[in-house]
């Protein structure tokens, strides 16, 4: 599990209408203290939006990667050890009297945290967790309150912090390594799924991401989207080949020229041939 409290500063993440709409919708559900789920497919930028979310909320941020291996006390917190103290009572300078305790050394998830904190928790990719494992999130997300399994007092309930905030994101069920979440937490969040992504957009990231002009990022889009799958709309397709091919081309000073051999070999390279046979200007 990795913890992670770097954000994206407001002023690094591209706004075009597209995102910008996408952003209010999103913040609306937040603001009003709705647990938030990013739907959609590998690469089309749900962990940079959390992220950007998460910074415009002002808290501390914390970040869980979904993890096959996870059980609940991953997220909640476990004991990790054992403390030995050795008390010495010499009250009478005559008699010496040592005794020794031993104390279950106990630490805190990243969960626990933010939830008593009152930060704002990214679970990025929640269903790479299995279902059990998740659990601990239905009471938290509908009663308010966390159990924290104390490991001499037994189970105990905390109160959830007014001001936490918490994001999900998932990739499609289908996807290998994805396991199916339980209706009662998926009825406990508001599910915004990230499609209807246009050329516009695409561009404006690539562009951003590799310092290549405006102009040259929209033919790398047009290019690598012509190569990825045809049974997925334009959309759906991954943003990450682009923005390879494109950082590709700023080191090496080829043009994103779709005519141009070598830029026809980096995109056939990274993305794949086109799906029509055509090149694409």
């Amino acid at each position: 599990m990795t913890e992670n409290t770097e954000v994206v500063p407001p002023s690094d993440y591209v706004i075009t209408p597209y995102l910008e709409r996408l952003v209010e919708r999103a913040s609306l559900f937040l603001e009003a203290g709705l647990p938030l789920h990013l739907r959609g497919p590998a690469g089309v930028g749900k962990t940079s939006l959390a992220l950007y979310l998460a910074a415009r909320q002002g808290r501390q941020v914390h970040v869980i990667y979904g993890n096959e291996a996870f059980r609940g006390f991953d997220l909640v917190g476990k004991v990790s050890g054992l403390r030995q103290r050795a008390v010495l009572d010499n009250f009478i300078h005559s008699v010496e009297k040592r005794t020794e305790e031993i104390d279950p050394l106990w630490t805190d998830g990243r969960l626990l945290r933010a939830v008593q904190q009152g930060g704002t928790l990214i679970y990025d990719e929640f269903t790479r967790s299995r279902a059990e494992a998740n659990n601990v999130l239905l009471s938290i997300l509908e009663e308010g309150v966390i159990e924290i399994p104390h490991p001499r007092l037994g189970p105990q309930l905390a109160q959830v912090h007014p001001d936490f905030r918490i994001i999900l994101t998932s990739n499609p069920e289908e996807y290998a390594g994805v396991h199916k979440s339980q209706d009662a937490l998926r009825d406990r969040m508001v599910t915004v799924d990230m499609v209807g992504r246009d050329s516009e957009t695409d561009a404006a990231i690539v562009a951003r991401r590799s310092q290549l002009s405006p102009s040259e990022a929209a033919k790398v889009v047009a290019a690598v989207r012509s190569r990825l799958s045809t049974n997925r709309p334009d959309d759906n397709v991954s943003l990450r080949p682009a923005i390879m091919v494109a950082r590709v081309l700023q080191r090496t000073g080829i043009p994103a020229d779709p005519w141009h051999p070598e830029f026809e070999q980096i995109c056939n390279g990274i993305a794949g041939p086109p799906q029509n046979g055509h090149k694409h200007a």
